[in-house]
């Protein structure tokens, strides 16, 4: 004020023993940490995320300290020396002060207070904000005062004290959500306040327009967002509009005249207003105090690993396990977020430990879950390992027909072992061998023993040997048709051994103790009919043949119901094998033995070179029965044969006797014979490019052969 007295100024230097002793830790909460200012605005719990909370003070005091700090200034504790001085140097002295400093001093004392009130305070207040640029300016409808307590001061509600309040830089208030749903609203709720449309947007350009959607965030676009206005600014402007509009109808002298001035005069206020005030200048203002925010919540996370560092040691010192602990390191964050305390001290971990201790239970229960379900997987590899180490000791030839590892892991010690063994404890090598020795002996042992009984009930003719050894030991599997709906034979013991988890009962006990069962595998007279015929037709008979003869055979038919089908280019039927013809009669109604004819040797003989020439010996399916090398990963037929040589010194490996092919067993031989089949149009150009044969004979140079061999000598088989 201009009256100021040097009476009152020689009161206001007798305070000086109250500045004297007063630091820095005179200033609102200039005692707490960084990490403490969210909780000193009084933020709520929120698990929500990061929100948006006004705390530019603390921020710019923490920055004006560590710039003090950085250029090694001095603090001055004791500022008697100041009030020493002249009225008006002590004031040049405060212009050098940020504008924050002058806010706190207008609140530590009255004396001070009337000092920067006054109007001689106003250069001050100016060259504060001039020296500092990087705070928004002051709008010239206001005064510094109360611009810097609108920018500084607490986040409480200027109408209910309720903390979590933003400046409205359109209305100059502090508003929380309830208050400011009921200070402001949108455009449709004033519909009914003037009915004519024209007068309505008349309306909005008469008073202030805020883009504000909540009391502690700010738009980033404000032209996304509808503007709302002062309930109480728009009704005043209502009655005033209504009162001229009423003068009007009643044809009032000049009323018109007065309405015009009054919406000129208005509207150039607003204007003016919203210029000195301008949307642009509101949105520097709202990012100003964002980016504040913004700032302190970046330190706040960055020291949140220290503290979440001190809250795990606290924790394995109570004996929780460092595993667990690791894993609630987002948790015990959420919990500091939504902390009710002024520090993160002891005091608040004590506090939140109940939550801990429930989580790190929980965790506990999940960690030893997957310890667990890591010791079975890790046991189970290492007894596969085991029975793996035990199939190399037995025959090469008979590894396909051993049971697959799911059955040896229900074995009694095995299953123990893996399931309910301890964490130390050690593979039982002894008990599980004999036990896995057993159980495959009696594997093989109980299938040969049923299928004999399946071929004897259905075969009349006795032969001295394995009755699965004999070609009219035909099978089908129920399991197999229900999967791929194919009935395919199954041959002899090769074939149907393979099939022997189909019919074997998953619990090994029963197996062990050679209980009966129903099989899913049946002796199929249909397949042994038409076996019959077509060996009948090779002047064969099944029970004098092995079922590895009949896979064997190079015989070749055709089944004469099926429609001619095009392939490459090619008309024709497919030629097929014995156990082709078998199966295709078995998966064909209608397709009875007497439909199959077989070809003549000169089209076999074309034939057999056809396949063969798709025959891939480099296929990677060949082992050695010498010595476990390809057991797991088998080979290519050249490899294995080169290692036969090389590790086992024979010079000319034989197979099925130093080496096979463990998916395809075949027994067939490349022939170096050229019997491609051609077409008349085809070899004549074939003989006269590669054979310089410009006039060939038929006979001599080419053949032409006949397909099918006549059988109806054959009429009466079957």
């Amino acid at each position: 004020m201009d009256d100021i007295s040097n009476q009152e100024f020689d009161e206001l230097l007798g305070l000086v023993h109250e500045f004297s002793s007063i630091d820095r830790s005179c200033f609102p909460f200039s005692h707490l940490a960084d990490s403490d200012i969210p909780k000193a605005y009084g933020f709520p719990p929120s698990n929500d995320g990061l929100r948006n909370y006004p705390c530019s003070k603390s921020a710019i005091r923490r920055d004006l300290r560590k710039e003090c700090e950085r250029q090694k200034l001095s603090y001055f504790p004791d500022l008697s020396v100041i009030f020493d001085l002249p009225l008006e140097t002590t004031l040049e002295v405060f212009e050098h002060l940020h504008p924050i400093d002058l806010y706190s001093l207008i609140r530590s004392s009255k004396g001070l207070r009337i000092v920067l009130l006054s109007r001689k305070s106003f250069a001050v207040w100016q060259q504060a904000f001039d020296r500092h640029p990087d705070i928004p300016s002051c709008p010239s409808y206001i005064s510094y005062p109360t611009w810097v307590s609108l920018l500084f001061g607490p986040s409480t509600c200027d109408i209910c004290d309720r903390p979590d309040a933003m400046v409205d830089f359109t209305f100059l208030k502090r508003l929380c959500q309830p208050c400011s749903d009921g200070y402001s609203t949108c455009e449709s709720d004033f519909q009914h306040f003037v009915e004519n449309p024209e007068e309505r947007e008349i309306l909005w350009t008469l008073v202030k327009a805020s883009h504000r959607t909540s009391s502690i965030m700010y738009p980033v676009h404000y032209e996304w967002v509808d503007p709302s206005y002062a309930k109480t600014e728009v009704d005043e402007m209502v009655k005033q509009m209504r009162a001229f509009l009423s003068s009007i109808e009643k044809n009032v002298l000049n009323a018109e005249e007065d309405y015009a001035k009054f919406k000129s005069a208005k509207a150039a206020s607003v204007q003016k207003t919203m210029e000195l005030f301008s949307p642009e200048h509101i949105k520097i203002c709202s990012m100003w105090s964002l980016s504040i925010y913004q700032s302190i919540m970046k330190r706040l996370d960055e020291s949140l690993p220290q503290l979440v560092a001190q809250w795990g040691k606290l924790l394995q010192s109570l004996g929780y396990h460092s595993e667990d602990i690791k894993s609630l390191g987002g948790y015990m964050e959420g919990i500091m977020y939504d902390l009710d305390e002024k520090r993160y001290a002891k005091k608040a971990f004590h506090r939140s430990l109940p939550l801990l201790e429930r989580a790190l239970t929980e965790h506990k229960a999940d960690r030893l879950l997957q310890e667990q379900k890591a010791l079975i997987v890790r046991r189970t590899k290492e007894a596969e390992a085991f029975y793996d180490s035990y199939k190399q000791t037995l025959d090469p030839l008979n590894w396909e027909y051993l049971p697959e590892f799911r059955r040896i892991m229900d074995l009694k010690p095995i299953f123990h072992y893996i399931n309910f063994g301890e964490p130390a404890g050690v593979f039982p090598d002894e008990v599980a061998q004999q036990e896995v020795q057993t159980f495959v002996e009696k594997w093989l042992a109980v299938g040969r023993r049923h299928l004999s009984q399946l071929v004897s009930a259905h075969c009349l003719t006795v032969s001295k040997g394995d009755p699965l050894d004999l070609a009219n030991a035909v099978f089908t599997c129920g399991v197999c048709y229900r999967l791929c709906n194919l009935k395919f034979p199954l041959f002899g013991w090769q074939d149907v051994a393979l099939h022997l988890g189909c019919i074997i009962p998953s619990d090994p006990n029963r197996v062990l103790e050679e209980a009966t069962f129903t099989s899913e595998l049946s002796y199929s007279v249909a397949a042994y009919d038409v076996l019959k015929y077509l060996l009948g037709i090779l002047e064969l008979e099944p029970s004098k043949m092995q079922a590895t003869e009949v896979v064997a055979l190079e015989a070749r038919f055709v089944c004469t119901v099926c429609p001619f089908s095009v392939r490459h280019g090619i008309k024709g039927r497919y030629p097929m094998t014995v156990k082709e013809c078998v199966s295709h009669a078995l998966d064909k109604q209608g397709h009875t033995p007497q439909s199959f004819m077989p070809l003549t040797d000169k089209a076999t003989e074309s034939v057999l070179f056809h396949e063969n020439a798709y025959f891939w010996a480099s296929k990677s399916s060949w082992s050695c029965t010498h010595c476990p090398k390809y057991f797991k990963d088998s080979a290519s037929r050249q490899v294995v044969i080169a290692h036969v040589k090389e590790t086992h010194l024979i010079t000319r490996p034989a197979e099925m006797a130093d080496f096979f092919c463990r998916r395809e067993r075949c027994n067939k031989c490349t022939d170096t014979k050229n019997f491609r089949l051609w077409s008349e149009n085809q070899v004549m150009p074939h003989l006269k490019d590669k054979h310089d044969v410009r006039n060939p004979i038929q006979g001599a140079d080419w053949i032409q052969i006949d397909f099918y061999e006549h059988i109806s000598t054959y009429s009466s088989l079957g």
